[in-house]
């Protein structure tokens, strides 16, 4: 990302998971075909429905749990909210976050994924698990820091419809600070989230 006088220029690959999901699907079935040869997560999803349906439009809202903890709820509440289109800002690649999701959804091990370790009646259920996430309308982004982070969340709220943000680890923004209890990071994150009429959620270790 280039920065000149203020101005932000970011690369024109905004996009969801259609071609992350393919991507996955096509290495586990390559990892397979060399070879030749647990975990379910359930969770209560109803607060993201009364924020985005008009009962608040914006506000900062911290979530305990580790980010695999947060990048599962955007997941889910995607499914479950009338595949309300959100965004996930994690340092961690698409393709990754992609099929630790699957993962999740199949009860398969990730590694096993991975490295193609699959029975034949693994492959219905990895089937209808890529089935059930790809066409949900997450947006997966890496931003490099917090000004690039604003950026293209103001970018894919006008772009792409958004009504949510989730980061799953803010602390890469802010290193060297005490997230979530300096002010000025949350004051940041709530002018944000006023900005653009949306919640931000925010997930924390600890």
């Amino acid at each position: 990302m280039k920065k000149n006088n203020n101005v932000v220029h970011l690369p024109g690959n905004l996009s969801p998971l259609r071609n992350p999901i393919f991507s996955v699907v096509k290495n586990i079935e390559r990892s397979y075909q060399r070879r030749k040869s647990d975990k379910d997560l359930h969770m209560g999803v109803s607060w993201l429905n009364e924020m985005t349906g008009g009962h608040k439009q914006h506000g900062f809202i911290l979530v305990p749990g580790d980010p695999l903890l947060m990048r599962a709820t955007v997941f889910k509440a995607s499914m479950e909210a009338d595949n309300i289109p959100v965004a996930l800002f994690s340092q961690k690649d698409r393709e990754s976050i992609v099929l630790e999701m699957i993962s999740l959804e199949t009860g398969i091990h990730a590694m096993d994924l991975k490295e193609g370790r699959l029975r034949l009646d693994d492959w219905p259920v990895l089937t209808f698990a890529a089935g059930r996430l790809i066409d949900l309308p997450v947006f997966i982004e890496k931003p490099g820091d917090i000004m690039e982070a604003c950026a293209r969340a103001r970018l894919l709220a006008e772009n792409s419809g958004i009504k949510a943000l989730f980061i799953d680890d803010p602390t890469f923004f802010y290193p060297g600070i005490d997230f979530p209890d300096d002010p000025e990071v949350a004051g940041s994150f709530k002018e944000l989230s006023r900005e653009l009429k949306m919640p931000i959620f925010a997930g924390f270790s600890g």
